[in-house]
C-alpha cells in the first residue's frame, strides 16, 4: 500500500469515526478479530491434522500402512511442520544497557509508582539507550501465539536534558499505552496495530514457505489495519499525555514535551555535529562524548532554542505519524508554547544516582570501541583531500576536465567556501546539465542561502531514485521554513511517496525467492561486467552462471543472481556463500551454490542466464 492509499483508508475511517463513533468501533473490533481468526484458523488447521493422523494410527492402523506405502505420509508431515514454523516468528530482541533493580533502585522505584497509580502491564526488562527519545515496545514470545514481552527504553539523552518530573512524564505517558486506567479496548488496539507491524516484518524475513503464504495475508492485513486504526491510535496519544499530566501535572508534560522536539535538533546541531567535526583535525578524540555532553548541558543553553521551538510549532498534525504535532498537543494540555526553564538538576542524576558517572563512562568505553576507526579513517579522509583541494586551486578551473571539476566543488562545498562550491556547480551543470547529482548539490547551497532557485533543482533531482526523498525533505524543510505551509505540504506527500517506492525497492532486492521470476542480463551492462571480472579473479570457483530477478523498481539496474560450483572439497555451501560474499562486497546479488538445499534455485538461474565461467 503506497502512501497515498494509506491516506485515503484514514481518511474514510477518520469520517466515519467522527459521524458515529460507535459503528467506527464496531466494525474495527471486527477488522481486528479477522487477524486473530486467521492465525486461530491456522493453530487448528495444525491441530486437527495432527490428531487426525494420530487418531489414524489409533483407529485404522491399515490405512495408515496405506498412506506409508503410497508415500502420502511423507507429503503430510512437511506441510504439518511448514504451518507450524509459520506460526514461530522469530523477532530480533530489543538491544540496549539493560537496567536491573538492584543497580538502578531509583528507575524501578519511579518505574513500580507509575505501573501502579496506571494500571499498566508490566514492564519485563528496562533498557537504556543513547537516544533522546523513550518507548515501549511489545515483543511476542511465541510469535504469532502471542505471549508479550515488554520493553522500557530510556534515552541517555533525554535523562540528560530533561528534569526528572518531565521524564516521570514521559515515562508516565509510554506507560500509558499499557494502562488499564481508560478505554481498555482503545489501549488494546493501540498495541495490536504495533504488534500487527512487527509480525509482518518478521514473517517477512523467514524463509520458508508457510510463512511466505502468511506475510502475504498480513502484508494486506497489516498496513489496512494500521490506517483503519489510525483514528483511534492518534486519540490514544492524548490520552497517554492527559493520563501523564494527571499523574504530575500539565506543565511538567508540555515542558518535556516542547524539549523532545526542541533540545533534540539544537543538540545535534550544536554538539554532535560540532564534536564529531573534531574529527577533521584530532586524529583522536580528546573527550569522549557522553562525558562531552554532560559537560555541555552544564552551561546555558543557546537563544537558538527560541528558533527551534518557533519552527516545531509550525508543523501541522499530518498522516505520517500516529503523534499528533507538539502545537496541538499543546492546546490539548491548555498550556502555551514557551521554553521550558533550564535546571542543573537533570534526571539522570537523580534516577541513576551512584551510578551516574559509572554509566556515562561505560557509555564513552563503548562509543570509543565501536568508533575509534572510523574517527581515525574520517582525520586521514579530510587530510588527504584538503591535499587535494589545495591541488585543484593550483590550477585553472577551465583546465579541469568534468571529473576534476565535480570533485573540486564537492570538496570546495566540504572543506572551502560554499559561494566558490556554488559557482564551481553552476560551471559544471554548464558542461553537464543532466546531472542529477550536481541538480541536487547546488539545491542544497542554495537551500542554506535561502534562495528560492533551489526548488526548481531539487525537482530536477527527483529522476535519481536514491536523491528523490530526500529532494523532497528539503524542499518541505525550505517552505515550511519560508512560511508556506500549503506548498510545504505537496513536497511532503511527495517525499511519503518517494520513501514508500524506495522501501518497496530495497524489499523486492533483498532476498531472492523459488517463485521469482529471472531473465537473461545484459552481458555489456556496466555492474554486469564488474561482477563478471570480480568472480573470474576468486580462486574458490569452477563454474558460474548469471542472471537477474525481474524487478518493478529500477529495473535499469539488474538485481543479479549467480549459480556457482565451487572448487574442490574444501568449502560448504555456506562457507563458500561467505566467502564468495566478501569478495564481491561492493555489488548488490544473491550468490547460490548449485548443490543441497540450494539446487532448485541454482537450476532457475542456469536455466533463465547464461555461464560465464
Amino acid at each position: 500500500m503506497d502512501y497515498l492509499e494509506f491516506e485515503e483508508h484514514v481518511k474514510r475511517a477518520d469520517a466515519l469515526a467522527e459521524k458515529n463513533f460507535s459503528r467506527y468501533k464496531f466494525k474495527l473490533r471486527l477488522f481486528a478479530l479477522l487477524g486473530y481468526l486467521v492465525i486461530i484458523g491456522m493453530i487448528t488447521i495444525v491441530a486437527v491434522t495432527i490428531s487426525g493422523l494420530g487418531a489414524l494410527a489409533y483407529l485404522s492402523p491399515a490405512l495408515l500402512i496405506l498412506l506409508l506405502k503410497k508415500k502420502l505420509i511423507f507429503v503430510l508431515i512437511p506441510m504439518i511442520w511448514v504451518m507450524v514454523r509459520s506460526l514461530w516468528v522469530k523477532l530480533e530482541a530489543p538491544k540496549g544497557y539493560e537496567m536491573t533493580r538492584d543497580r538502578f533502585p531509583e528507575v524501578f522505584k519511579e518505574l513500580d509508582a507509575l505501573s501502579k497509580e496506571l494500571d499498566s502491564l508490566k514492564i519485563h526488562t528496562v533498557l537504556l539507550t543513547p537516544e533522546m527519545n523513550a518507548a515501549v515496545l511489545q515483543t511476542p514470545r511465541l510469535g504469532l501465539l502471542g505471549w508479550q514481552k515488554n520493553t522500557l527504553f530510556l534515552g541517555l539523552e533525554l535523562m540528560l536534558s530533561l528534569t526528572s518530573d518531565q521524564v516521570r512524564g514521559v515515562v508516565a505517558h509510554e506507560l500509558g499505552h499499557l494502562s488499564g486506567n481508560h478505554s481498555k479496548f482503545s489501549g488494546r488496539i493501540y498495541r495490536i496495530r504495533e504488534s500487527w507491524a512487527r509480525l509482518m516484518n518478521g514473517l517477512l524475513e523467514q524463509d520458508n514457505v508457510g510463512a511466505r503464504i502468511m506475510a502475504k495475508f498480513f502484508s494486506w492485513y497489516a498496513p489496512r489495519f494500521s490506517a483503519y486504526s489510525f483514528p483511534l491510535a492518534r486519540n490514544n496519544e492524548y490520552e497517554a499525555d492527559a493520563m501523564a499530566a494527571s499523574l504530575t501535572n500539565n506543565q511538567a508534560i508540555a515542558d518535556a514535551l516542547i524539549n523532545v522536539h526542541v533540545v533534540a535538533p539544537y543538540l545535534e546541531e550544536h554538539y554532535w555535529q560540532t564534536y564529531f567535526k573534531r574529527a577533521d583535525t584530532k586524529p583522536s578524540p580528546d573527550v569522549l562524548p557522553w562525558a562531552g555532553l554532560h559537560d555541555f548541558l552544564k552551561t546555558n543553553r543557546d537563544p537558538k532554542l527560541q528558533e527551534h521551538l518557533d519552527q516545531a510549532i509550525l508543523v501541522n498534525t499530518d498522516m505520517s505519524d500516529t503523534h499528533p504535532s507538539l502545537k496541538d498537543r499543546l492546546r490539548a494540555l491548555k498550556v502555551p508554547a514557551n521554553l521550558p526553564k533550564t535546571t542543573d538538576e537533570n534526571a539522570a542524576k537523580i534516577w541513576l544516582a551512584e551510578e551516574y558517572l559509572k554509566v556515562i563512562n561505560e557509555f564513552d568505553n563503548e562509543w570509543f570501541e565501536h568508533n575509534a576507526d572510523a574517527w581515525k579513517e574520517r582525520y586521514e579522509y579530510v587530510t588527504k583531500s584538503t591535499t587535494a583541494l589545495f591541488d585543484f586551486r593550483s590550477r585553472e578551473v577551465d583546465e579541469l576536465n568534468e571529473e576534476d571539476l565535480w570533485q573540486r566543488a564537492q570538496l570546495e562545498g566540504e572543506f572551502g567556501a560554499q559561494k566558490e562550491a556554488i559557482k564551481l556547480l553552476m560551471q559544471y551543470r554548464a558542461r553537464k546539465p543532466e546531472s542529477e547529482e550536481a541538480a541536487y548539490l547546488l539545491a542544497c547551497y542554495l537551500m542554506a542561502d535561502k534562495d528560492d532557485k533551489c526548488l526548481a533543482l531539487f525537482e530536477q533531482a527527483l529522476s535519481s531514485p536514491e536523491l528523490a526523498y530526500n529532494a523532497c525533505a528539503n524542499a518541505f524543510q525550505f517552505l515550511t521554513e519560508a512560511g508556506k505551509p500549503d506548498e510545504a505540504e505537496k513536497w511532503r506527500s511527495r517525499a511519503e511517496n518517494a520513501d514508500q517506492a524506495l522501501q518497496e525497492a530495497d524489499a523486492e532486492r533483498e532476498r531472492l525467492n523459488p517463485g521469482d521470476t529471472l531473465e537473461k542480463v545484459d552481458l555489456n551492462h556496466e555492474t554486469v561486467q564488474a561482477v563478471i571480472a570480480k568472480l573470474k579473479e576468486s580462486d574458490k570457483i569452477k563454474k558460474a552462471w548469471i542472471a537477474k530477478k525481474a524487478v518493478k523498481h529500477h529495473p535499469e539496474i539488474p538485481a543479479i543472481a549467480i549459480a556457482v560450483v565451487g572448487k574442490g572439497f574444501a568449502l560448504s555451501e555456506d562457507s563458500l556463500q561467505k566467502a564468495l560474499a566478501e569478495e564481491l562486497a561492493d555489488f548488490s546479488l544473491w550468490i547460490i551454490p548449485k548443490s543441497g538445499d540450494y539446487k532448485p534455485l541454482a537450476k532457475s538461474i542456469i536455466k533463465a542466464g547464461e555461464q560465464v565461467i
